[in-house]
C-alpha cells in the first residue's frame, strides 16, 4: 500500500490536473452507508459519472475521460453516536 500511495504522491498526481471532492450526506443516509458496504459502491458509481459528466460539459470535452482516487472515512464522534 505505501508503494502505490508513492507512485500516485511522485509520479501521478503531479503530472495531472487535480480536484478534491467531498461526497457527504444527511446523519441517517451516514449511518446506513457505514453499515452497507454494498450500497457506498453504488454511491461512488454515480458520483464519479456525474462529476465526469460535469468535467465534460465545463471543458467542451464530450468525450473527456477522467479519473478518480477514492478513499472513504468513518469515523467521528456521529459514528460513536449512532450504535
Amino acid at each position: 500500500m505505501a508503494e502505490k500511495a508513492a507512485h500516485w504522491v511522485d509520479r501521478v498526481i503531479p503530472w495531472a490536473a487535480t480536484r478534491q471532492w467531498v461526497l457527504t450526506g444527511p446523519f441517517k443516509r451516514r449511518w446506513l452507508l457505514a453499515r452497507r458496504t454494498d450500497l457506498v459502491d453504488g454511491v461512488l458509481r454515480v458520483a464519479s459519472r456525474r462529476i465526469s459528466k460535469w468535467y465534460r460539459r465545463a471543458t467542451g470535452r464530450p468525450l473527456g475521460k477522467s479519473g478518480a482516487v477514492t478513499a472513504i472515512q468513518r469515523f467521528g464522534k456521529e459514528w460513536t453516536d449512532c450504535r
